[in-house]
Order: structure tokens, then sequence, then C-alpha cells
């Protein structure tokens, strides 16, 4: 069970970048095999040390493809909405496993996600969020620390670029300019 989980998270994240059909279409049914899997194996352990190195990866050399023009640069790298789907469907399962397997990949994922302007992340990343905020705790908010943690983090995560998005953008109160 732990084997097939492990193997369908790495083709959903392998069949992400594709614009080819066959692939689009293989990435679908992976992304459902992993939703069914989850559901039918929830304490399953999941290796997730790939997902870090295939998102460092992707993103990076899609921001150097943005920079050279070569892909637009409102087009989010298709990684992220994959990783934030995988992370999701994974805390959705609801078992200690699953939260210990994902705490420490849920804070780079979300930090990427910040400076996208896409609604597949932002949808994405909504869904990851209230994943987090919703997971049942086993024993208690001092029998988890491990969810605790997480919660405080991502809670200054989101505090952080939510002021930091406010002090870019024009004051709410001021007078819009005549025209």
């Amino acid at each position: 069970d732990s084997g097939i989980v492990s193997f369908l998270v790495r083709m959903v994240l392998i069949l992400s970048d594709n614009d080819n059909d066959e692939m689009s279409l293989q990435h679908l049914y992976a992304c459902r095999l992993l939703r069914k899997a989850m559901r039918l194996w929830p304490a399953a352990s999941v290796k997730l040390g790939y997902l870090e190195r295939v998102m460092n990866d992707r993103v990076r050399s899609h921001g150097q493809a943005q920079v050279q023009g070569a892909i637009p640069s409102t087009r989010p790298p298709p990684i992220l909405t994959s990783g934030l789907f995988v992370l999701r469907h994974l805390l959705d399962g609801g078992t200690p496993q699953a939260l210990l397997v994902a705490h420490t990949q849920v804070l780079p994922l979300i930090e990427s996600c910040f400076t996208q302007r896409s609604q597949d992340v932002v949808s994405g990343l909504c869904g990851l969020v209230r994943a987090i905020f919703t997971y049942p705790l086993a024993s208690g908010d001092e029998g988890f620390p491990e969810l605790a943690a997480l919660r405080s983090r991502v809670a200054d995560a989101v505090a952080k670029h939510v002021t930091q998005g406010g002090a870019d953008a024009p004051a709410l109160s001021s007078t819009p300019p005549l025209l």
C-alpha cells in the first residue's frame, strides 16, 4: 500500500509539466488514482523527499524559462498545483503519519505559491491551508506538537505575505484621482 501511494505521488509530479494531451490525460488518471489510494489506505507511509527535490528543480527551471521569454510570466509552474494537490490529499487522509510526513514539506511549498497570480495556485493554496487548519487532532492540542507548530508557521507565513501585499497596494482609504 505505501509503495503504491508513493509511486502515484511520483507519477502525479512527473506528469504535471506536460502539454501533451495524452500525458495530461495520464496526469488526470494518476490524480484520481492517488485520491482513491489515499481513501483506501489512509495510514500509508508516503515518502515525500522526492517532492522537495523536484519542486526546487522545476520551480528554478521554470523561473529561468520565464526570464528567457520561453514561458509567459503569468503562467505558474505546473508542479506547484500538483504539489498542492498531493499534500492536500495526503492531509485529507487525516492520519498522524500523513502529518508527520507532510509537515516539513508544506511551508516551502506555500512560500513558493505567494508569488504566483494564477487562480489554480490560489485555490490549491486555499485548499491546503484549509486542510492544515481543519486537520483532526488525535489527542488534543497538547498531544500533537507538530500540528501546532505547523499551524503557527503557516499562520505566520500567511500574515507576513498579507501584510507585505497590503504594503505594496495603495491605501483603500485614499481618495481616487479625479479624471
